[in-house]
């Protein structure tokens, strides 16, 4: 548990309506502090949960642009590439 991590009941549910909206999870040093990371998940044919992607880097280096585009969309193609061949 790190200063960031979510522990109300309404934040979480807000932040897995953004999960499922913009296909992206995203750890802003929830987990573990100077830590960031972002997941895309994978499905099954019939939209069962089988994996995920994830990514995880430093804090500083991960930050703006590349957290709001450039890394949720390698992702999502990342997890889209993987679900076709599954």
């Amino acid at each position: 548990m790190t200063e960031t991590t979510i522990t109300d009941e309404g934040a979480l549910r807000n932040e897995m309506e953004t999960v499922r909206t913009r296909g992206v999870a995203t750890d802003r040093e929830e987990w573990c502090e100077d830590q960031r990371g972002l997941a895309a998940g994978i499905g099954d044919a019939n939209g069962r949960a089988v994996g995920s992607v994830y990514v995880l880097i430093d804090a500083e280096s991960m930050s703006g642009k590349q957290v709001q585009q450039d890394i949720p969309g390698l992702l999502i193609s990342s997890a889209n590439q993987i679900r076709q061949s599954i």
